[in-house]
C-alpha cells in the first residue's frame, strides 16, 4: 500500500489536499490510518485496483484533476446507507404521488383532439455497441474499456496541464506537441512495488500501439537518476521515461498515490485516472488505447 501524504499549509484544513505540495520524504509504503470526520483531509490510500472496499472515500472533480474527500472509518458503515435507502424511499413515494395528479391534469378530456404523433426517439444502447452509430459505438466501447479498468473519469471535459520535461534518454517531451495522440501519463518510483509490478504490462501496450501514435510517459519522482537507469536496462523498458526529482510535475498533477496513471485523449483532454497498478496489456486496454486512436 502506497500513501502519500500532502504537507499542511495555511489554507483551511478542507482544501489541504488540493492545494498543498507533497514532499518525497512523505511518501511512504505503510498501511493507511484515516481522520476522523473533520480533520484535515491530507491522506489518500491506494492499494491494487480501486473499487468501493478498497479506496477508501470518494473521488470528484475539486479545482484541480481530482480532489479526494475522506471517510471516517470510525462511522457506523450501515448507518449511511439506511439514511440513505430511507431519504430515496421518500423520495420516490413523493414523486410517485406528484408523478400521478401531474398525469390527471395533462390527460386530455374528452373530445379533445388527438395529439399528432411524435417521430419514434432514436434508440440508446446500453451495455452493448451492437447496431449503434459508428461515433455511439465508439463512445461505448470506450465507457466499457473504462469500465472494466476500473478507471476514474471526471464529470466534465478538462484540458490536462500542460508540461515539458527533460527525458532520462535525452530530448524533451512536451505534451502540447502531442495533440492528436492519445498519451498515458504515468507517475511511479523503484522503490513503488506496485509500480514495478505494472511496467512490463505497460511496455508491451507501449509496443503494440506506438506505431499507430500511441504516447507513454513514465515520470518517476526518484531522488536520483542512477537509480532509474539501471531499472529501465534490467527489465529493458523502451518507452520514455522523465526523472521528476523535484516532483514538480507530480505536484501540478496534484499526484497523491503511486502509481497513478492519467490518460490524455488526442484533444488533449483528461479521458480517464487509475489509482494503482493495472494490467495493461489487458483486453480492456487494447480497447481503451483502440477506441482512443479512432477518436
Amino acid at each position: 500500500m502506497i500513501r502519500v501524504k500532502a504537507r499542511r499549509d495555511s489554507l483551511p484544513a478542507r482544501m489541504s489536499v488540493m492545494k498543498s505540495r507533497t514532499s518525497r520524504s512523505s511518501i511512504v509504503s505503510s498501511s493507511c490510518r484515516w481522520p476522523r470526520r473533520g480533520a484535515p483531509a491530507d491522506r489518500l490510500c491506494a492499494a491494487g485496483r480501486p473499487t468501493i472496499s478498497r479506496v477508501c472515500g470518494s473521488m470528484s472533480e475539486c479545482g484541480g484533476i481530482l480532489a479526494y474527500s475522506p471517510r471516517d472509518d470510525a462511522d457506523d458503515p450501515g448507518k449511511d446507507m439506511r439514511r440513505d435507502l430511507a431519504l430515496t424511499l421518500a423520495v420516490g413515494v413523493v414523486a410517485a404521488v406528484v408523478g400521478t395528479g401531474f398525469l390527471a391534469i395533462m390527460r386530455p378530456g374528452p373530445g379533445a383532439p388527438a395529439a399528432a404523433p411524435e417521430e419514434p426517439a432514436a434508440p440508446r444502447f446500453e451495455g452493448s455497441s451492437e447496431g449503434a452509430p459508428a461515433p455511439d459505438r465508439l463512445a461505448i466501447a470506450l465507457d466499457e474499456a473504462a469500465r472494466e479498468l476500473d478507471l476514474v473519469r471526471p464529470p466534465r471535459p478538462r484540458l490536462a496541464d500542460d508540461f515539458a520535461v527533460a527525458l532520462v534518454r535525452g530530448d524533451t517531451f512536451r505534451l502540447r506537441e502531442q495533440r492528436g495522440k492519445p498519451v498515458m501519463i504515468n507517475f511511479w518510483a523503484t522503490w513503488c512495488a506496485p509500480c514495478r509490478e505494472e511496467m512490463p504490462a505497460m511496455e508491451r501496450l507501449y509496443r503494440r500501439y506506438k506505431e499507430q501514435g500511441f504516447v507513454m510517459l513514465a515520470v518517476s519522482i526518484d531522488s536520483d537518476l542512477a537509480l532509474v537507469t539501471p531499472f529501465l536496462e534490467a527489465h529493458k523498458l523502451t518507452f520514455p521515461v522523465a526523472l521528476d526529482a523535484k516532483m514538480e510535475l507530480a505536484n501540478t498533477y496534484r499526484v497523491r498515490a503511486l502509481p497513478s496513471s492519467f490518460i490524455v485523449d488526442r484533444q488533449r483532454y483528461l479521458a480517464a485516472l487509475a489509482l494503482g497498478p493495472r494490467a495493461w496489456d489487458s483486453r480492456a486496454a487494447h480497447s481503451l488505447v483502440e477506441g482512443m486512436l479512432r477518436q
